[in-house]
């Protein structure tokens, strides 16, 4: 009898690509921005910077979960 069953969640259950993009959207909308593709590019190339950085233990998962937006918004004056 198995005592545990693993699932890979990231990217097979859960569809975070789809889940961050829709996230970025609303809070762009709820805030009544304007979302291009520049932004959009901008946000991702933060997001993935600071997850390579979370992989590396140099940042926590709540520490890129607090920062991402903070940054984006920063750069966006």
């Amino acid at each position: 009898m198995p005592k545990a069953i693993f699932f890979d969640v990231d990217d097979t259950l859960l569809n975070f690509g789809l889940s961050s993009k829709s996230a970025l959207a609303d809070v762009f909308q709820h805030f009544g921005l304007e979302l291009d593709d520049a932004i959009k590019q901008r946000y991702y190339g933060i997001n993935t910077g600071l997850w390579d950085e979370q992989k590396q233990g140099l940042r926590t998962v709540q520490n890129v979960i607090d920062t991402r937006f903070r940054l984006l918004f920063e750069d966006l004056g």
